[in-house]
């Protein structure tokens, strides 16, 4: 008799503790998504506040479960929150590594570090990473024709240029991973970015730039320094450049299909 009642309590307790483990489940999923847009203090806080709170549930559950069950599941829920704090305070250190500056020019830079801070959490979406890269094309290095450059500023270009090219093929695979569907308007792009390097390098530039001499500067204060001379072109009476058709076409081709195979990543 002692052993049907003993089996009769075990098939009982077996259904209560699933059903605790299911509430358990409902309730630690919101509760775990929101510390991670919180401050660490405040996410560690709230996690050892709920730790807090499952303890004392379950210590009231002791009658109808028994005790050793209710220290079983103490001690589950204290190394599920154990490994939170652990795994959390590892991409927090990852996130915040990755604010080291990765680029010499401002714009690239803001955009490599928004996308390697959300990499770092695992939170890259389609929408996220579209923005971010379609950011590093709202420039005058991609909007503004050559001939309405007054400035001549060449190198800056060509700078930006490489660095927007340098980034583009860092997040390659994570496009085609969350955006499948524009993996060949994105390689599109890249190429055509590249073109456009190497068509300024070649036309505004004396000599044309060589690439494996700026290779390993790309991205660095010391790119500018290992540029050959810009070319200078005469002024027109509006202070604009007067460019050779030969020069511009060959470079505005490039430059407004960047622009149009960047609209297209939507």
């Amino acid at each position: 008799m002692s052993t049907e009642r003993d089996n009769a309590s075990v098939g009982e307790t077996a259904p209560a503790a699933q059903d605790l483990l299911t509430a358990l489940r409902g309730i630690f999923g919101p509760i775990l998504d929101v510390t991670k847009r919180l401050p660490a203090p405040l996410a560690y806080g709230l996690a050892i506040a709920v730790l807090i709170v499952v303890l004392a549930v379950l210590s009231r559950a002791a009658g109808a479960l028994g005790r050793p069950l209710i220290w079983l599941l103490g001690i589950v829920v204290f190394l599920v929150l154990a490994a939170y704090v652990f795994t959390e305070r590892n991409n927090r250190s990852a996130a915040g590594a990755s604010k080291t500056a990765l680029f010499s020019d401002t714009r690239v830079n803001e955009v490599a570090q928004n996308l390697s801070a959300l990499a770092a959490l695992d939170r890259i979406t389609r929408d996220s990473l579209l923005t971010e890269l379609r950011a590093l094309f709202d420039r005058k290095t991609f909007t503004e024709p050559l001939r309405q450059c007054p400035t001549q500023v060449w190198t800056d270009r060509l700078d930006s240029c490489y660095q927007t090219l340098r980034v583009l093929l860092q997040f390659e695979r994570k496009v085609k991973s969350v955006a499948p569907d524009l993996a060949a308007q994105y390689i599109e792009l890249r190429a055509e970015v590249d073109r456009y390097g190497m068509q300024m390098g070649a036309c505004l530039f004396s000599p044309a730039v060589e690439y494996s001499e700026i290779e390993a500067h790309i991205g660095k204060e010391s790119f500018k320094k290992h540029l050959p001379a810009e070319k200078r072109f005469k002024r027109l009476p509006n202070g604009n450049p007067d460019i050779p058709d030969v020069i511009a076409d060959a470079i505005e081709e490039h430059r407004l299909r960047c622009v149009k195979l960047k609209d297209s990543l939507k």
